[in-house]
């Protein structure tokens, strides 16, 4: 990513160009290759510009034209159950025309990948997205600013830049009189807010929800079946108590 970026607290632009590199590294693996060198977003007035993985590539070229190539040294990676976390060392090197490799610096790149993609699917290409924006963000910390900015103009003159917007990367949603429909077989939203009406006025805090939705085998409230709603509800009210307990106890 462009280093320009970093003076602005707001992580949002590296979400959207983060995610929209996903879709770029696919690309290239399929064989389409992606004609995007940049991203440009537009920030409360405020020009960003930042580098695809395919950007960083083509700083890596100039770098190379000059007598300095990156090389990756390392990459490991740690499984966790829903992602990973990459971490790459590359190396940076000038070459002598006799061939002699000299090593004038070394950083490392960290990269946490979802296993899932942004529509919460499972995603195939976690590995190979993990590790691959891991060696981006590594070799991005050894190519001088004066190279980024030299791509991102050659991006500007060329087209080759990708406008991005906040929606993007998000799921679009499919609207029927104004209001996304639930997932088939689920509750609907009037229902899904009874449910939590119901639960938050009987004092139930956000982990309690969660970890009893999850233990249904439910990951979210507007995933509950309707055939599971009656059962929820009776839940969120009385918990594990049975309606009446109280008055029989008296």
């Amino acid at each position: 990513m462009s280093e320009e970026m970093a003076k602005y607290d707001s992580s949002l632009p590296f979400v959207l160009f983060d995610r929209l590199d996903d879709d770029l590294i696919i690309k290239e693996l399929e064989g389409r290759l992606p004609g995007v060198l940049t991203y440009h977003f537009n920030q409360d007035g405020q020009e960003l510009w930042g580098l695809s993985k395919s950007g960083v590539d083509e700083c890596s070229n100039e770098l190379a034209k000059k007598g300095e190539v990156i090389r990756e040294l390392e990459c490991n990676f740690v499984d966790k159950d829903d992602e990973a976390l990459f971490t790459v060392k590359a190396g940076r090197y000038a070459i002598s025309k006799d061939g002699k490799e000299v090593l004038l610096d070394t950083k490392l790149g960290f990269k946490r990948q979802s296993k899932k993609t942004k529509y919460g699917k499972e995603n195939s290409f976690w590995f190979e997205q993990g590790s691959i924006k891991a060696c981006r963000n590594a070799a991005s910390r050894l190519i001088p600013a004066s190279i980024k900015a030299g791509v991102i103009e050659y991006a500007k003159a060329q087209g080759k830049v990708k406008e991005v917007k906040k929606e993007e990367g998000h799921e679009p949603s499919k609207k029927q009189n104004g209001n996304a429909p639930p997932p088939e077989g689920a509750i609907s939203d009037p229902q899904r807010k009874r449910f939590w009406a119901i639960a938050k006025g009987a004092g139930k805090s956000d982990d309690e929800i969660k970890a009893y939705l999850k233990s249904l085998g439910i990951e979210h409230t507007k995933d509950i079946p309707k055939a599971k709603y009656d059962e929820v509800c009776k839940w969120a009210e009385f918990g594990d108590r049975e309606p009446g307990d109280e008055e029989n106890a008296q």
